[in-house]
């Protein structure tokens, strides 16, 4: 009898997509469908909300305060209902989403930037470099993400470059973790061995061969990282320490309706709903992207409808 041998992943693929019938075939699920839905949604209503909004989001009447949804005012029909200033909701939530989307966005940009190139540094070159950058990204992790937020909004203030920079600050370090681990593994394979060996300099091997195999999990995390970035400005503009009013975002109409939730429910429920429903997405986005990416799943899930 002959031992039973050991399967790598290259074997794993290789059984299940043989080499002449090996194609990527990009498949949208029902949950990707429904995520990319959502977030077309939100996209075009935050890029048309001058043409889309019936009612511009700061003008206050207080003959309409309170209404509910459906309701006729002396401005005309309020399709999601007013504020307690008389503002019209569905306005404001087309207006608040363009500046929730922006934050989240060139957040998460600076987080992938930053994080990622610490973390290219730190796997490839080892030594003191790393353990300084990942001793650093230790200390940074055991402080509580709220209460860092919270002091760093306090002391440099609630503008939209400052909450932006506090969400950038608070969260690069996920992104140099998990790149850190991608760089370990990939730099010692063979073809990074023969870059070496052909006279390549450090710049050349980080940035034509680790990147382009580090940068599947960096996408994939960048997805996932947008909602939560979104939902911690959410939670900064709740507690008052987020974009201020008259401007509006998702997080501070959440929290204009904090007084009124057994009156006028519509205030706090509406906006907390597209909240939901936007990280909903990104997280279903996120999921159908890693599985596009990562051949094992992607060749797993395709035999399994065989």
């Amino acid at each position: 009898m002959t031992a039973p041998t050991s399967m790598n992943a290259i074997d794993v693929v290789e059984k299940i997509a043989p080499p002449g019938r090996r194609k990527w075939k990009i498949r949208l699920t029902w949950s990707a469908m429904f995520g990319l839905a959502i977030l077309l949604l939100v996209l075009v209503g935050a890029a048309f909300a001058p043409l889309i909004s019936p009612y511009d989001p700061l003008d206050q009447v207080l003959r309409d305060r309170l209404k509910p949804p459906g309701s006729v005012g002396a401005t005309g029909v309020h399709w999601l209902g007013t504020d307690a200033l008389g503002r019209d909701l569905l306005s404001r939530l087309l207006y608040g989403a363009r500046i929730s989307l922006l934050i989240g966005v060139v957040a998460t940009i600076g987080q992938t930037v930053i994080g990622t190139f610490l973390g290219l540094v730190a796997g490839h070159y080892r030594g003191v470099l790393d353990l300084v950058i990942m001793r650093l990204v230790d200390m940074w992790l055991t402080i509580p993400f709220l209460a860092l937020a919270i002091a760093l909004a306090a002391v440099l203030g609630s503008s939209i470059p400052n909450i932006i920079l506090v969400l950038i600050i608070t969260s690069w370090v996920y992104f140099t973790r998990v790149v850190r681990a991608e760089v370990l593994s990939v730099r010692e394979r063979n073809f990074i061995e023969a870059a070496r060996a052909l006279g390549a300099k450090d710049l050349k091997i980080i940035l034509q061969h680790i990147l382009p195999n580090v940068a599947n999990s960096v996408l994939v995390l960048s997805s996932f990282q947008v909602a939560r970035t979104i939902l911690s400005e959410a939670t900064l503009s709740f507690l008052g320490l987020g974009v201020q009013p008259p401007t509006p975002t998702w997080g501070t109409m959440v929290a204009d309706g904090r007084s009124f939730v057994s009156s006028a429910w519509w205030i706090s429920t509406l906006p907390g709903i597209a909240i939901s429903l936007f990280v909903l997405s990104a997280i279903l986005l996120g999921s159908w992207v890693r599985d596009i990416l990562d051949p094992i799943r992607r060749h797993r899930v395709q035999a399994t409808r065989l």
